[in-house]
């Protein structure tokens, strides 16, 4: 017993009298990152991964409804129509605006723009946008290993390239109405979690009412140590020119192979 003990109470020893960079909070480590000019991992324009998407679709339209799961592998670096190789079932069999989604990513996006979904850190130009302040952020809950803070919504504006005024492709009034958790590791901020959600349904132009969304991103490491997306949650529903809709989705990302 006493040599399986030993080694235990060594490491106890050990952790307790190092430095103990994790107790410092969030906010103090937000602030020295800025202070210091550094930057976390940047993401590349490139993914020297091959990997298995998994996607979950549930979705509706009136009194029409989708259910399926796509399975299907990614070679970033293959030349446009050998991108994507589909693992359970071919893509024909999949619904058209599916169909649509997925050609368009086999045959008309760039290495550079696929990296940009796959990622979770900030690219080189995106370092360059104006840093988050502990002003900025109210602290939800932490402990030694993370951080969950809420941000305020000209920040999460800000994170989704939404400044041009109108919320790019989102209604202004959908946009205002949004909120924003983040899960950051300690002591090096990497992204874990982001999870965006509507306060309150928003009637758009009296032709349509948002009553709910949430969307969530959760992140890992890869082996080269920039976090990437693991999965991404969608749930959506509504009313449009008299018919209801919804969406729930959940995009996994799994099966990381080295190129």
């Amino acid at each position: 017993m006493l040599r399986y003990l030993l080694p235990a109470v060594t490491l106890a020893a050990l952790l307790t009298s190092a430095p103990n960079a994790y107790a410092k909070d969030i906010k103090t480590l937000i602030a020295e990152r800025q202070a210091s000019g550094e930057t976390g991992p940047l993401s590349p324009n490139d993914i020297p991964y091959t990997y298995v998407v998994t996607a979950d679709i549930k979705s509706g339209e009136g009194d029409d409804r989708d259910a399926y799961v796509a399975k299907y592998q990614v070679n970033p670096k293959a030349a446009p129509g050998a991108r994507l190789t589909f693992i359970d079932a071919p893509l024909e069999t999949f619904p058209e605006d599916f169909q649509t989604q997925m050609n368009k990513m086999n045959m008309e996006a760039t290495e550079a723009d696929i990296a940009k979904e796959f990622w979770c850190a900030d690219s080189e130009d995106e370092a360059d946008d104006p840093d988050m302040t502990p002003e900025d952020m109210t602290v939800i809950r932490e402990d030694a290993r993370e951080g969950v803070i809420a941000i305020s919504n000209d920040i999460l504006r800000n994170m989704m390239n939404m400044d041009d005024g109108d919320g790019g492709d989102m209604p202004k009034k959908v946009m205002k109405r949004l909120t924003a958790e983040l899960t950051l590791s300690k002591p090096d901020l990497n992204l874990r979690n982001m999870k965006v959600w509507l306060t309150r349904p928003t009637t758009i132009k009296i032709v349509a009412k948002l009553k709910y969304m949430n969307i969530e991103q959760s992140c890992d490491l890869a082996p080269n140590g920039i976090p990437y997306v693991t999965v991404r949650k969608m749930r959506v529903s509504g009313k449009a020119f008299g018919k209801s809709f919804n969406e729930d989705a959940v995009i996994t990302v799994s099966d990381l192979q080295p190129l």
